[in-house]
């Protein structure tokens, strides 16, 4: 029988032995603290344990790992999860105490109650301490019973050797043989005789036992590292379906160019909105004749009363009476969050970084009048579609796979570096900051795709380093330092991203300046004190004007009324002087107000404008507020993503196996540590990865690590997710939402998604077939011989006729075939932990009758309570003699055991 896997152990074994086994206990205790054996329990028993004072549940020791706790056996059986009870009396036999356990004895603990649901396997187990012809009941109806070899050897095909030439190794070796009888070798938690039909006969077989355990943890930790740990380099993917490698980039820098701007050119619709077109600004225009008539004589009108810088008040103000008041409140007014989006700095006077940028422009947004025209698409923006992007495109990049909206083919090529997206977490990928630098505190952290939280630290650090500050040394030679890192890191697929944002963030915000410094220009257009100078000089110009003409009347009256002149030619003189006057003045007047003309024009060209702008303005901050809500996405994906190249498979979460302790075994349990040279497991490793990392691993990789991603959540997150109400590509960067939780866990805890561990068994799988690479383990064997993994193991594997101790058989049962184990009848388990192979080997005899050995019977009268009572012959002659104490060992047809088979079992309650 071969396993390639440990099934969970649902067996318990407890063996029940009298007080000289004690040393075997010792023995077993050793083994289990060696971490050989499987826990079990030992409950040790006089002839009489009806009468003790813990018959209704006996006490018992368990060992586990070496530590010995105190149980009973109610305590140890009682599991739900429990299938098999074995239960294996320990029968001392030639030994000097003579204290092995009388039927009643056996009986009262075949009959303790197990689960309803569990299976009950007993077992008696002789052990032969001497060949010295002790009287012994060996024969028992009810029992399986076997009898061990008594010998140490390492190998099936040595001579056995009695082990009582060597008495010191007498428990060490009997303890291998009820380790092996019990199930309890290791992960081997099967048992020769589970499952088997309940035993009628008295015969008993004499077993030899074997236990090989190969050690190779620790070059299968070498050679799994050499396999899964995905480091700067990554594997070179394979197509699946013809085996041919897909070929690294030619120009890998060009394709990530390339594949950042097709990720701009998708998305970037999606970042800033068209805005509002503008019309086209008027040329030169002159002022008609009516119109310049009109204004010419109100001016006249305001200057005759002495109020001419009233008047150019007046015009501008009429010309500006489509701009709402909240206009100027809500964009220029008095902690206006437009205000801090343009000039970039608190109310305060500190300068803000692009998170108060993003919060002042969604304030702005909500705090617009409602006569600000809005577009017609959301404020708030799923940009889910960017992230799908940046991580499909990276792993199709770096996988050999397709994203086609990026315009990557599958296997047109792969990265063969993970840094031509992000160099690896260490300096290259950031820049703290130790020591506070002026206003910037210690502690603050650069990252290389954080490109807007980099720009403002520069920013800062060359303004700090222009002035006379004492740090400006210091700041200068950091703003180098971060100049040449940002360089270096500025080819590279998630800065080059963080870049497009960056820039758009910028521009968008410059928009916004500009759209408000052109309203401001507008609500700015008052008249100065120069040219309300000039209207007051015009005033005193058109009323010295004014003065004449009235003058010239008067004249011209008085001479008619002295009768100068005649009528005809006063109308015509007065006529003439106010059309010469009118000239003049009007002439006057507008070579004087060019000035102010210009202004009215203007104001009235934006009055057409002002519609237009404020609805760009709104456009402008929301998606400024959109834009910072997708830069704090951005760099939360952008972590996620880095922590995950770093160790794609979860390969460092996965620690070294165990190692065994180096101690001295008993001969037939032999425990060896395999070797390799680093060449055959470097070969190896390469085959195996051509195998295992084919095109589309590291998808797989992620959707592993995603499917993991509850253990970084909240309890609302998690029931959000089991709900499918999380949607993570539209979660918030903010501190606090699940995007936020889950790349802080994987930056902190890195990926524990143990996609390794299922790539691993992919390679153990190749590795045990015949078409696998072979890495040549060998062993160096407790005798000093240097031999292959598989030649040792095959030493089990090799069957035949081999002769057990024959000092315990009697001179008929030596010189026959019965002193031979049987090939049939072995028994072979074998258990892979990985490329560590644990292998039980159980060679038997066929049966052999009591009378065969050279222990006596005794009178098997029983003494006590009991006296009288057979349990397996009620109702039978007591006096007929035990079936088979006269046949042979192979069962002759006339030899029937006896009892009825139906009470051929124990009694269970």
């Amino acid at each position: 029988m071969e396993s390639s896997g440990p099934a969970e152990s649902r067996s318990v074994s407890v063996f029940v032995a009298p007080p000289s086994q004690r040393p075997v206990l010792s023995a077993l205790v050793d083994l289990s603290a060696a971490g050989l054996l499987a826990p079990f329990a030992w409950i040790e028993s006089d002839g009489e344990p009806d009468k003790a004072a813990d018959r209704y549940d006996p006490v018992a020791v368990r060992a586990d790992h070496g530590q010995v706790t105190v149980s009973t056996f109610s305590r140890i059986v009682n599991r739900h999860d429990l299938e098999t009870v074995r239960l294996l009396v320990v029968v001392p036999v030639g030994h000097p105490a003579q204290d092995a356990l009388p039927a009643s004895a056996e009986q009262f603990y075949q009959l303790l109650g197990v689960p309803q649901h569990a299976r009950r396997e007993s077992l008696r187990v002789m052990v032969p301490y001497s060949a010295q012809p002790l009287a012994a009941e060996l024969g028992r109806i009810g029992w399986r019973k076997i009898m061990l070899s008594p010998e140490s050897t390492s190998d099936p095909a040595y001579s056995a050797i009695p082990w009582w030439t060597r008495p010191e190794t007498i428990p060490g070796a009997a303890a291998v043989g009820l380790a092996v009888q019990a199930g309890l070798c290791g992960a081997v938690n099967a048992a020769p005789h589970d499952g088997q039909r309940e035993d009628v006969s008295y015969d008993i077989n004499v077993v030899r036992s074997f236990v090989r355990i190969v050690d190779a943890h620790s070059v299968e930790d070498q050679l799994r590292r050499q396999v899964t740990e995905v480091g700067e380099s990554f594997p070179q993917p394979t197509r699946a379906d013809t085996g041919v490698r897909v070929p690294a980039y030619a120009d890998p820098e060009a394709r990530v160019a390339a594949v950042a701007q097709a990720w701009q050119e998708r998305h970037i619709h999606s970042l800033r909105r068209p805005q509002v077109p503008m019309p086209e600004r008027a040329g030169a225009r002159r002022m008609g004749a009516l119109e310049a008539l009109k204004l010419f004589f109100s001016f006249l009108v305001k200057a005759l009363i002495g109020a001419p810088g009233e008047w150019l008040r007046s015009r501008v103000r009429a010309a500006k009476a489509s701009i709402a008041s909240a206009v100027a409140s809500a964009v220029f007014g008095e902690g206006s969050a437009v205000r801090v989006v343009v000039g970039g700095v608190d109310s305060n006077g500190r300068t803000v970084g692009w998170n108060e940028l993003t919060d002042a422009a969604r304030r702005a947004s909500d705090t617009l009048p409602a006569d600000f025209p809005r577009s017609g698409q959301p404020v708030q923006r799923d940009f889910g579609a960017l992230w799908q992007d940046l991580v499909s495109g990276t792993i199709a990049l770096l996988d050999g796979s397709a994203h086609s909206a990026l315009g990557i083919q599958a296997y047109e090529g792969y990265l063969p570096r993970r840094d031509a997206i992000a160099a690896p977490p260490g300096p290259r990928s950031r820049i703290e900051l130790t020591e506070p630098l002026g206003d910037l505190p210690a502690g603050t952290v650069l990252h290389s795709w954080d490109q807007l939280e980099v720009d403002r630290v520069r920013t800062y650090l060359q303004q700090l380093s222009q002035s006379q500050h004492s740090q400006a040394p210091e700041a200068a030679r950091r703003l180098a330092e971060i100049d040449r890192w940002r360089a270096d890191n500025s080819r590279r697929l998630l800065p080059r991203l963080g870049a497009v944002l960056s820039s758009c963030f910028t521009s968008t915000r410059n928009d916004v300046a500009a759209l408000s410094h052109e309203l401001q220009s507008l609500l700015g257009q008052e008249p100065g004190g120069e040219l309300e100078q000039r209207q007051r000089r015009l005033a005193r110009i058109l009323r010295l004007f004014l003065l004449v003409l009235a003058i010239v009347l008067v004249v011209l009256v008085v001479s008619k009324a002295m009768g100068r002149i005649g009528w005809l030619y006063f109308a015509l003189l007065a006529v003439v002087t106010i059309i010469g006057w009118l000239a003049v003045s009007i002439s006057t007047f507008v070579s004087q107000q060019r000035e102010v003309f210009r202004i009215l024009f203007r104001i009235e060209e934006r009055d057409q404008r002002i519609p237009l702008l404020t609805a760009n303005l709104r456009l402008a901050v929301e998606d400024l507020a959109a834009q910072g809500a997708a830069y704090s996405q951005f760099r939360r994906w952008a972590t996620i993503v880095s922590a995950f190249l770093d160790d794609p498979l979860g390969a460092r979460d996965t620690g070294p196996n165990r190692t065994s302790q180096k101690v001295a075994l008993p001969d037939a349990i032999q425990r060896v540590e395999a070797e390799a040279s680093p060449e055959h497991l470097a070969d190896a490793a390469a085959s195996l990865r051509t195998s295992v990392f084919t095109v589309g691993w590291l998808t797989q990789a992620w959707e592993t690590m995603r499917a993991g991603i509850g253990a970084d959540l909240d309890p609302e997150q998690r029931n959000r997710l089991a709900t499918r109400q999380l949607v993570l590509t539209a979660e918030s960067g903010e501190a606090g939402s699940a995007l936020s939780n889950w790349a802080q866990g994987l930056q902190t805890k890195g990926v524990r998604s143990g996609q390794a561990g299922l790539i691993w068994q992919k390679c153990l799988a190749i590795l045990s077939g015949d078409q696998g690479p072979d890495p040549r383990l060998t062993v160096v064997t407790p005798s000093g011989e240097r031999r292959q993994v598989s030649a040792y193991c095959h030493d089990l594997t090799t069957g035949g006729s081999r002769s057990v101790v024959l000092d315990i058989l009697g001179p008929v049962a030596r010189s026959g075939p019965q002193s031979l184990t049987v090939p049939d009848q072995s028994w072979l388990s074998q258990w892979n932990d990985g490329l560590s192979p644990t292998m039980v080997l159980v060679e038997t005899t066929n049966p052999i009758a009591p009378a065969d050995f050279i222990y006596p019977d005794h009178d098997q009268s029983p003494s006590g309570p009991l006296a009288g009572m057979d349990y397996f012959n009620v109702g039978r002659d007591q006096t007929a003699p035990p079936a088979g104490a006269g046949s042979s060992s192979n069962g002759a047809p006339g030899d029937t055991p006896t009892g009825p088979e139906s009470l051929s079992g124990p009694l269970e309650y």
